[in-house]
């Protein structure tokens, strides 16, 4: 049922987009489910839209058409996508996308070198760079989702490889993702990776914190690093749309 594809982008560029991106940059990351097609997740994301007006935004597990290739919620955005596997049941892929206001300068996708049991795909990271107007660097935003199910060395290894990778970027970087830090062994292998490139985690407020997705008392598994940028103080927020997904979208604004 399930088919790896191959390490590419499937895009969309729209019309009049602005060529950089200005000033405080709103970032919103969400572990959709698949549910990007049903009309509850499409209510509560024009909903989430339409206040918090995001300026790029991270998601994983969306689902999809490959036929059409065209996703009817994003059509207000320039966006990648990235696949790892392809449905043969509903021909549907899945992977993770970003979309910006503004348009990307370059982008990849980045599989894990293992795949995952009973599956047996690989997890996608999709990393797109941005011009910043008045400055001479660019920005560097990662989707991630993490590989499960496997030990933690084949984790590490996807960190690795996305450190790699981002450790040849000067200029600014938004890292967000389902990581799927449901260990302790995870989640300090992910700060241990993400200290190391100088990237600093988003705090929530207590309030919210316990919106973050997690496994009974497991760690939280969506996390927001960011370097380079301001943090932009009572701006972090953890939303709660329990009939959407099961993980809650990440919100932050970053002065740029």
């Amino acid at each position: 049922m399930f088919a790896s594809v191959p390490e590419s982008t499937i895009d969309y560029e729209r019309a009049g987009a602005a060529i950089a991106l200005k000033s405080t940059l709103k970032v919103l990351n969400w572990n959709v489910a698949k549910t990007n097609n049903g009309e509850t997740w499409q209510r509560d994301y024009q909903q989430i839209v339409g206040e918090f007006e995001p300026d790029i935004i991270c998601l994983q597990e969306v689902q999809l058409d490959a036929e059409s290739q065209t996703l009817a919620s994003f059509t207000h955005m320039n966006w990648q996508f990235a696949p790892n596997f392809k449905n043969a049941f509903d021909n549907s892929y899945c992977g993770v996308l970003i979309g910006a206001k503004a348009s990307c300068v370059k982008h990849q996708a980045l599989h894990t070198k293992h795949s995952e049991p009973i599956a047996n795909t690989p997890k996608v990271a999709i990393f797109s760079e941005f011009e910043i107007a008045d400055r001479t660097d660019s920005l560097m935003v990662v989707s991630v989702h993490a590989i499960n199910f496997v030990p933690l060395a084949q984790f590490e290894a996807q960190m690795r490889a996305i450190a790699t990778t981002l450790s040849q970027h000067q200029g600014g970087i938004v890292l967000a993702g389902d990581f799927n830090t449901w260990s302790k062994g995870r989640l300090r292998s992910l700060l241990q990776i993400t200290e190391g490139l100088d990237l600093r985690p988003v705090t929530f407020p207590s309030k919210d914190r316990q919106h973050l997705k997690r496994f009974l008392l497991s760690p939280p598994l969506d996390h927001l690093f960011y370097r380079g940028l301001g943090h932009i103080p009572r701006s972090a927020r953890v939303i709660d749309t329990p009939s959407s997904s099961d993980h809650n979208p990440l919100f932050v604004a970053l002065g740029l």
